[in-house]
């Protein structure tokens, strides 16, 4: 019952999408560059798959089929990465046949993005239905399917135990979004407190994913939320609401939303979003009706300051699940974002600039000649500098994807 109540969001959007299959938009398929890599998992394949989101081409990375004696995998809608080691993971439900009593289980996966190669967990015991990975702390975290209540778990990456973190409030989640600066996990939760018709409430509830885990709630949003999604440059969560849908960006410490743009999602939209901060694009799975395959998927990519999007040409298939594989960070990476904001204006100082460029110039040359202590100083002077000068000569959504680079290369080194 618990988990038939946590698929409700996305059955309501399917059955209400089939009855007006006829309205349905198909916008010029155009798509924004990108600076990383856009995975999904194809359902029929099974398999990862590479995606352009322009051209809906998909590439094989990792086969994730099963031996004969066991029905087709099951996939939770949920894909995560750890942009340094070039790691995706996701939770495959399997159902053994062979011993002629089903069983169930759910193991994750683990592919690596460049090669294909991929390892299986044992039984994790409970169904996962949302990932993140927290590239400073090196930890995965997981969002489980099964309430009452619903939990915010870490997951070992080789043995997929779960470990209980907090407590989530609500009787349907949306999936998880993770700010890395602030170290927060963020969800809508629909709470049926008063019966029907009165209707849901829904608030953006947000998990600390350091001790003591603290677990605050918005006040009540006025349109629920799903597919959430953190764009790290900005500091801003963003979304797409219920029906109607529309494109939606909320404030994470109050949840104050709003509606940006005016992109025509269609109705019939499935689960998977992603996005790539360096491009402020959000992508989203948008089924388009065809008249021999039914339902097929396409990435609609929208621009997350406008709200003005595009969708891309047909995959052919359908998407479980998405996840945007970013650059790693590095020494460099982190030089480049500081000459970056200041041609942009988001360091409006060219002294100041100039000023932390020294520092990572500093720390990058200690780095190199694998002195960690001395980078680590080096790094966190020019997060404290950094810091000072937040909403003054340095925008503070800068300085927050600043300090965040920073803190993940003093975590990782050389």
């Amino acid at each position: 019952m618990a988990a038939a109540r946590a698929l409700r969001k996305v059955a309501v959007l399917i059955g209400t999408s089939l009855s007006l299959l006829p309205l349905l938009a198909q916008p010029t398929p155009v798509v924004a560059a990108t600076t990383g890599t856009l995975f999904g998992i194809d359902i029929h394949g099974p398999a990862v798959v590479r995606i352009d989101p322009g051209t809906g081409a998909l590439t094989p990375v990792a086969d994730l089929s099963l031996p004969p004696d066991h029905l087709a995998p099951g996939f939770m809608d949920t894909l995560a990465s750890d942009p340094a080691t070039h790691r995706l993971f996701l939770v495959r439900t399997v159902d053994d046949i062979s011993s002629g009593f089903p069983t169930r289980t759910y193991e994750l996966v683990t592919v690596d993005s460049r090669g294909g190669i991929l390892s299986v967990s044992s039984d994790m015991g409970r169904p996962v239905t949302s990932l993140a990975f927290d590239s400073s702390t090196h930890t995965l975290f997981g969002l489980t399917g099964d309430c009452c209540p619903f939990q915010v778990v870490t997951v070992d990456p080789i043995s997929g135990s779960l470990t209980h973190i907090a407590d989530v409030p609500g009787d349907t989640l949306s999936f998880m979004a993770f700010s890395p600066s602030t170290h927060s996990l963020y969800v809508d939760s629909e709470s049926f407190a008063a019966p029907p018709p009165s209707p849901p409430v829904n608030t953006l509830v947000s998990v600390s994913t350091v001790a003591p885990y603290a677990v605050k709630s918005s006040l009540p949003l006025s349109r629920g939320v799903n597919s959430l999604a953190f764009d790290t440059a900005l500091g801003m969560l963003v979304g797409v609401t219920f029906f109607p849908p529309h494109f939606v960006s909320l404030a994470p410490t109050t949840g104050a939303e709003t509606f940006p743009g005016s992109y025509d999602f269609g109705f019939f939209l499935e689960p998977g979003v992603a996005l790539d901060p360096a491009t402020h694009t959000y992508f989203k799975v948008q089924d388009v009706f065809d008249d021999v395959q039914g339902p097929i998927a396409h990435i609609a990519s929208i621009n997350d300051q406008t709200g003005a999007g595009v969708l891309g040409e047909s995959t052919g298939t359908n998407l479980a699940a998405l996840v945007f594989e970013t650059p790693p960070i590095t020494a460099d990476s982190i030089r480049a974002d500081v000459r970056g904001a200041l041609a942009s204006g988001a360091i409006d100082n060219a002294g100041v600039a100039a000023a932390l460029l020294a520092e990572l110039n500093a720390a990058a040359a200690a780095r190199s000649r694998a002195d960690c202590a001395t980078a680590a100083n080096l790094y966190n002077a020019f997060i404290n500098n950094v810091t000072a000068q937040s909403g003054n000569h340095v925008a503070a959504t800068t300085a927050s994807q600043l300090i965040g680079e920073a803190q993940f290369l003093v975590a990782n080194c050389p």
